[in-house]
Order: C-alpha cells, then structure tokens, then sequence
C-alpha cells in the first residue's frame, strides 16, 4: 500500500512541477499550435520543441515575423521582446493570473484573446512617425479580446481597432508620469468599464463605451465623423469634431456639437447629464423614444439650440408628454424638427425649465418613423 500511495504522491508532484509550464522562445515567421517543433528552452537556442499548455511565449529575434495561430493556444504568459511581430489567426486564452508583456515596436495583435491578461504597454518612442509609427496595435479580426488593467509602462503610442464588437478592457489608469497617446480605430466596439486615460485620446471610427472615469491631463478626447462615443460613467475632456456622442453618464465640462456632430443622450434610453458651464447644439440632438421610456439630456447650465436639429423617432407612442431635455436658460428653438409623424409638438417650456415631445391626442393613427 505505502509502495502505491508514494507512487501516486510522486505522480503528482511531477504533474505539479513547474518543468511542465515551461519559459518558451521562438523567432521569425511561426505556426504556433502544439503540434509543431518551432520553440527552444533558451533565449537564441534551438527551436526545436513542442508547444504545451501553459507555457509562457517568448518572442525573440532582430526581424520580427508572423506568427499565426493555428489552433486555441493555452498560456500562462506572453511576452514580445522584440520589434515587427504580427499575431493573428485563433485566440489565446489566458490562465488566471495571465499576463501580456509588450517591449518591441510595431507590433499587432489580431488574434482572440480571453482570461483577461494583465497588458504591461512597454514599447518606447510611440511619439515617432505618423502616429504611430512605431506603435503598438490591438486589431481583432474574427474573436474579441478581453484584456485586463492596461498598463502604459513608459510614454508610447497605441493604436486599438479592429472589426470584432465584444473586446473589452477592464481599466486603463495613468501610470506615474507618463502621457501616452491612444487612438480608438473602426469599425469594431470596445468597452472599458474602469478608469480609462490617455494624454492624447483620438476616436476616429468604430464604437468606444466607457463605464467609469474618461480623463485626459496633456491634450484632448476627440470623437471624429463616423465614431461613437457612448459615455455610461463620468468624462472629463470634450473635444467634440464630429461622429456622434451618447450614453447615461455625465459630461463634466462645456459641451458644444458641431454641424456635423449627433448627441443622443441614452444608450438608448436614459439620462445624460452635462454639469458644465454650457451646451451649444449646433448639429442634431437625436431622442429615441419607446412608449414611456426616452433618452433625456440633463443640462445644468444654459442650453443653445437655436441651430440644431431635433431628430425624434418612435418605436412605440407614448400617452403623455415626455421630457426630452432640462436647463437652467434656454437660447433658442430647434432649427430643424423631424419628429415621429403627424400630430406631435414639441413644448419648450414644459412644466418650467424642460423640453418635452408632445404625442398626438390619444385615438391619432400615425406613422412612426
């Protein structure tokens, strides 16, 4: 019995030892799967070993490469030492406590990526170049990512896009000094619930959704045409150039849209609050509306609409008026009205400071948009 009972107790710790979760280094262009030999136990040495779940990747080398996944790779960490490697093809899925460890330059990761890996960003000279020049890229092509605290380890430049529309980031907070400079790319989606900051922060297509603190301390937050911006927590910084703005957060600065700019308070119903000293509309001010339930824009300071489109649509009519947006002064009426159908109005002084939308008398058929 004591013969068996250690051979099933020396089973184990062999099972346990870290010999079978090994470091793993490999170079140039790759197939990575488990079932083939392109790996050394040794920074430069031979790669000439297999893949085995849980192993940490290394990627070494002067000239950088493709590496394609061929299959799901399961691994405790990666780590790109090295400048000019593309990452694409299946996913990667993290074990607990996973983390990404990126150091060369022009680096792009389009495969999947689950278990929330820590992301350690600690590529130099990001400021170099066309913006990015010598960046670091986040494109997922057919898997979301799923990324956990984003960490800007040094002053660089990233670029996070691709077409997937389930990537996440769980928080992107400053780190010491360093400002780094961040453009969100189309036409995927991506989601930061947590503190999100960036010195620069260019949206220039697809859809970001911020759940907590969005700051910048150096430059500007920047949505352009054809971006969304939906902020469901709280925003410091407002440069606002075009595309279209929304959410169920709170803008804490001076808001003014531009003649090509949409704010559509919701997401897509509820309130969005401004708490800065105004909001000019000077594009369209977009208001869904599904019976009792509507998007809503809370501004605590004056309101100018006077240029503005109101562009109101409808899934189903409600009974009663609806409250559409609040102010402390109003400068103006809408410029433009496009409202659900026949027999709607809008009240600007609705119940004192309020704009309400006004459906048709009960027993109107109309046409909703």
């Amino acid at each position: 019995m004591s013969v068996k009972i250690n051979l099933l107790l020396s089973t184990f710790l062999i099972s346990m030892s870290p010999a079978f979760a090994a470091d793993k280094y490999s170079t140039g262009d790759i197939t990575w799967d488990t079932s083939t030999a392109v790996w050394s136990l040794t920074a430069g040495g031979t790669y000439d070993q297999l893949w085995v779940d849980g192993d940490t990747a290394i990627f070494e080398g002067a000239g950088g490469g493709t590496v394609t996944l061929g299959e799901d790779i399961n691994l405790s960490h990666l780590n790109i030492a090295t400048n000019d490697y593309t990452l694409t093809g299946n996913k990667l899925i993290f074990a607990p406590s996973g983390t990404i460890t990126n150091t060369g330059l022009m680096v792009t990761l389009s495969c999947g990526i689950t278990g929330a890996p820590e992301f350690y960003a600690a590529h130099p000279n990001g400021w170099g170049g066309a913006y990015g020049a010598n960046g670091l890229f986040l494109s997922p092509t057919s898997s979301d990512m799923e990324i956990g605290t984003l960490h800007f380890v040094v002053e660089n430049y990233m670029e996070i896009g691709g077409s997937t529309i389930g990537n996440t980031i769980m928080a992107m907070p400053r780190t010491g000094a360093y400002r780094n400079k961040m453009r969100w790319k189309g036409p995927g989606t991506w989601t930061v619930s947590g503190e999100c900051y960036s010195g620069e922060f260019y949206i220039d297509g697809g859809t970001l959704i911020t759940g907590g603190w969005t700051y910048t301390d150096y430059r500007y937050i920047t949505p352009v045409n054809g971006a969304t911006f939906v902020v469901n927590g709280t925003l410091q910084d407002l440069t606002f150039t075009g595309g279209t703005v929304k959410g169920t957060g709170t803008i804490e600065v001076a808001v003014v849209v531009p003649a090509s700019g949409i704010l559509s308070p919701g997401d897509p119903m509820g309130t969005l609050s401004i708490t800065g000293t105004n909001c000019a509309i000077n594009g369209t001010l977009a208001i869904q509306v599904d019976g009792a339930q509507n998007g809503l824009l809370a501004v605590a300071a004056p309101l100018a609409i006077g240029s503005a489109t109101l562009d109101a649509t409808a899934l189903s009519t409600p009974s009663s008026p609806l409250v559409i947006a609040t102010y402390t002064s109003l400068v103006g009426t809408f410029a433009t009205t496009n409202l659900p159908g026949s027999g709607w109005s809008v009240d600007y002084a609705y119940e004192g400071n309020q704009i309400a939308l006004t459906p048709p008398p009960g027993g109107t058929v109309v046409i909703l948009r």
